[in-house]
Formats: structure tokens, sequence, C-alpha cells
């Protein structure tokens, strides 16, 4: 009876678990789609403001405005999201042993104060991987 009396006492929390593994599946859908966006079928990014050399309707159909191959986009986006998404979890795993420890050492409130600047630090590399075409990928995986 102790585990149902503990549920109820903290339902915060638990909804807020719930909600958040939940936005998981979301988040990681968009960022596919991004990750299929950054494709590019020539080896490097053309320069800013140069023309794309794809028509409309293979960029609608590929999903990428820089390359028409839509087989291409798929297996490179699939990859590139992949990679973003094994980075997020060894990150995560590492995470969890470093922040026991340092709960331990530093206390709760440091802790989660490093947790959210390192959310900060997850967000502005995406909208920097949205601004900077050059270092897109690495930003995207980094981030």
């Amino acid at each position: 009876m102790g585990s149902v009396a503990a549920l109820r006492e903290h339902w915060q929390i638990w909804a807020f678990f719930f909600f958040a593994n939940g936005m998981l599946p979301l988040v990681n859908t968009i960022e596919g789609s991004f990750a299929r966006s950054l494709v590019y079928c020539e080896d490097v990014p053309p320069a800013a403001g140069a023309a794309p050399a794809v028509s409309k309707e293979s960029q609608l159909f590929s999903g990428s405005a820089h390359c028409g191959d839509r087989l291409q986009v798929i297996n490179e986006g699939q990859l590139l999201s992949s990679l973003a998404q094994s980075a997020e979890s060894l990150s995560k795993i590492i995470m969890m042993v470093t922040a026991v420890v340092c709960i331990d050492l530093y206390g709760r409130r440091t802790m989660l104060l490093a947790g959210l600047a390192c959310t900060a630090v997850s967000v502005l590399l995406f909208v920097l991987a949205c601004a900077s075409r050059p270092y897109a990928r690495a930003l995207f995986v980094l981030g």
C-alpha cells in the first residue's frame, strides 16, 4: 500500500514524466524531417543565397530542397537522424551516471540548473543548425 500512497502524494512528478516521455517520439519525428532537409546530392553544399539546381516538383517529392533523389534523401536522412538519436541516448546514459554522483556532491538544485543549461545549449545548437548550412549536419548530431 505504501507505493500507492507515494504515487498519490507525488502525482505531479509522475504526470510530468508521463508527458515528457510522450514528447520524445514527437520530437524525434520532427527531427527526422529536419534531417531529410539537410541532404544534398552534391558532396559540397551550395553557397548561401545560390539558387538550387533541383526543380520545385522534385523538392516536394523528395523532402529536400537540395536533392531530387527521393531514395537518397530518405536513406541519408534516416542515417543522420539515427546518429543524432544514438548520440542522444548515449549522452543520457552517461549523464544519468554522472548526475547520481554529482547530486550527492553538489546538491539537487545545482544539478537541476546544470541540466537546464545543457538543454538550453542543445536548443541553441539546433537553432544554429537551422541557420548554418555548412555546419548543419554536425550541429544537428551534437544538439
